[in-house]
């Protein structure tokens, strides 16, 4: 009997993709190796918010402590322990034991080799199991991984593919006790939040089809339980805070998204359409036509899997899109719709275009006019997961002598904090401060204790009083109002005159700016611990507010000006 050998045009492919594989991975390594701590890691929501967290958790030694009413003192005068991160994470001993930056850094590594084994093991074991194909699974599973996922959610965008390999393994009665050590596992280094209802709501529908069809094993009903157990337990001061009732009152209650503007259906289409093409900011951006282009070249109705692929990416991207209608129409009658946003299936999507992805690319590879397509459209792919990874761009920008954004060092200022800390020549823990133009974060980083911060859920009553120090601005701006009053996770000063977006917050040296007009109620700063504004703007009209420039600080490294303000009050 003769046996099959994959063709020679196809050994020509695998070989070449163990040479590309490497070289993505020099490309992926190569700047962060070169600029060290001056790397950029991603700003938004991240040294903005999430990662610093687990620092402050570790400075502050309350990483592992679970007691009901620990607090952690750092931020808005003293926020409970379980309004944090977990610490039962691999994100949180990895901070506890190295260090925020070299954690972010092995975490984010550690998290894309995951990635690229999950996907491999996943096609080549349910998708794609043809020897000549290898080089398909190999390269998909490489343009994957490089994806710009979040760090901070650790394997949540990126280990789905092993956990689904798990998943499937349980169900066909295949390496059962190495895939219930990985389910076990997988929610030590997962976020609860973005991933659970999601992938919950995929394991249900596979779950009803395989009960339909009487094929649901008792294995995979069991591996999904444990899962759910697993990340209740590893997030139960959490989960036994939104459960048990509390005098606490979260801030989210008092959401109101739609101050001002009513859901529109061409904004839900607008939305569902760029959901479709770039998915979302939180979970990888990459332009997803590529993946798109080769399923609708091979999409029949003789393939029901790329059919449902692609019609669960076009549920899910409806689904987020009009979500706003039912969040509208119900928030104010049900509680948890204020205060848990349900439109995190996007989370799911770049695991179903890339399995999508690389079927489809294996249907090509059996179709003599689309075959040479194949290689191109994997390079291409991978051209375009590099260029939509946030922080692979900019450090090359920085290489090449462009940088547009500051590195690690250049944002988070250490030494130039440090001259702040020694010029105030008090102990931290004695006075409070609040930023303007400049995150938060840069000074809790650094130590200091802040009224502001960026958190997911606070106390209500604490905003409403924080209200009064910056009412003024907010009486002058619809987009303040809608962003502070209808919103509110970040809990900062703002001004009129530097709006609500990314700059607002982010006032670089590089490109001077200034308040002339400032309505700061001194009194009410006073009244609440304020005694410095740590500003990366001037305030023409401060002694006008009752603001005393005491210093400007300026540092080679540092990308900001800092005016220092003290509170002086008349007597």
């Amino acid at each position: 009997m003769q046996t099959m050998t994959p063709a020679k045009g196809n050994d020509k492919y695998i070989l070449l993709s163990k040479w590309i594989i490497p070289v993505v991975v020099v490309i992926y390594v190569l700047p962060v190796l070169i600029l060290g701590s001056n790397s950029y890691i991603r700003l938004h929501d991240n040294l903005e918010g999430e990662w610093i967290w687990l620092k402050l958790l570790a400075d502050n030694h309350m990483a592992f402590n679970f007691h009901a009413n620990a607090i952690v003192p750092q931020i808005m005068k003293g926020l409970p322990r379980n309004l944090y991160p977990t610490g039962l994470s691999l994100n949180m001993v990895l901070v506890q034991s190295l260090g925020a930056f070299r954690a972010y850094i092995v975490s984010s590594f550690l998290l894309r080799i995951i990635g690229f084994f999950g996907m491999v093991i996943l096609l080549r074991g349910y998708f794609i199991p043809e020897e000549e194909n290898r080089f398909i699974v190999w390269l998909s599973a490489i343009s994957f991984c490089v994806l710009s996922a979040f760090t901070p959610f650790g394997v949540s965008v990126l280990g789905q593919p092993l956990l689904l390999w798990a998943l499937l393994n349980l169900q066909y009665n295949k390496r059962k006790a190495l895939s219930y050590f990985v389910v076990l596992l997988f929610p030590f280094y997962a976020s609860i939040v973005w991933l659970a209802i999601p992938f919950a709501t995929l394991l249900a529908v596979l779950g009803v089809y395989w009960l339909y069809k009487r094929q649901l094993g008792m294995h995979y009903v069991a591996g999904a339980i444990l899962l759910l157990v697993i990340f209740a337990l590893v997030n139960f001061p959490m989960v036994s805070a939104t459960i048990a009732k509390t005098a606490f009152v979260s801030h989210r209650l008092a959401y109101d998204l739609y101050m001002f503007e009513k859901p529109s259906l061409g904004q839900a289409l607008g939305d569902s359409v760029l959901m479709f093409f770039t998915t979302h900011y939180h979970i990888a951006i990459y332009i997803t036509s590529v993946s798109f282009l080769a399923i609708a070249l091979t999409i029949k109705r003789s393939e029901p899997l790329l059919v449902t692929i692609l019609a669960a990416i076009i549920c899910i991207c409806l689904f987020q899109g009009f979500y706003s209608y039912p969040e509208y129409w119900f928030s104010a009658k049900i509680a948890i719709m204020k205060s848990f946003r349900f439109n995190r299936f996007s989370i799911l999507l770049p695991m179903l275009w890339f399995l999508g992805f690389a079927i489809a690319l294996s249907k090509m590879q059996a179709s003599r006019f689309l075959k040479p397509f194949v290689l191109p459209f994997l390079l291409l792919q991978i051209v375009q997961s590099l260029a939509g990874n946030d922080e692979v761009f900019h450090n090359y920008r920085t290489l090449v002598g462009h940088q547009k954004f500051p590195g690690y060092e250049n944002y988070l200022a250490t030494q130039q904090f440090t001259e702040i800390k020694n010029y105030i020549a008090q102990p931290v823990n004695t006075y409070q401060v609040a930023s303007l133009g400049i995150s938060p974060s840069v000074a809790q980083f650094n130590g200091f204790y802040t009224l502001d911060g960026l958190m997911s859920v606070y106390d209500l009553h604490y905003k409403e009083t924080f209200r009064n120090v910056f009412a003024g601005e907010i009486a002058k701006s619809r987009d303040i109002a809608q962003y502070y009053d209808g919103w509110g996770n970040r809990c900062y000063i703002f001004s009129a005159e530097l709006g609500i977006k990314h700059q607002a917050f982010n006032c670089y040296k590089f490109s001077p700016q200034h308040v002339d007009h400032f309505d700061f109620n001194a009194q009410a700063f006073h009244d609440m611990g304020g005694k410095y504004l740590i500003s990366a703007v001037e305030i023409r009209d401060a002694e006008s507010q009752h603001l005393h420039l005491e210093k400007v600080f300026k540092d080679p490294v540092s990308w900001w000006t800092i005016y220092l303000y003290s509170i002086k009050l008349n007597a």
